[in-house]
């Protein structure tokens, strides 16, 4: 599977066009729903998630996935008895 950061060029694209079509208003409203769907599986995540639901602008969605690139790589691996 693709790790986060090979899909956010596709994620902020999207993001592009749907801006470009619709206007930035309604472009980020439709988007937070995809971003909500996208942001799951790591330590914090309901946290992010908590805040792409209230993205307005393009601007601010670049930074809040740039935070999450960021927070998901330098991520430490979870230690388990199980996979030592």
């Amino acid at each position: 599977p693709q790790s986060f950061e090979d899909k956010l060029p596709t994620i902020f694209r999207h993001c592009e066009l749907n801006v470009e079509s619709k206007g930035e208003h309604r472009g980020m409203l439709e988007m937070r729903k995809h971003f909500a769907g996208i942001l799951k599986g790591f330590e914090g995540a309901s946290e992010y998630r908590a805040r792409v639901v209230k993205i307005e602008t393009l601007k601010e969605a670049y930074e809040v996935l740039e935070e999450v690139r960021l927070l998901i790589k330098n991520a430490k691996p979870l230690k388990t008895e199980f996979f030592d």
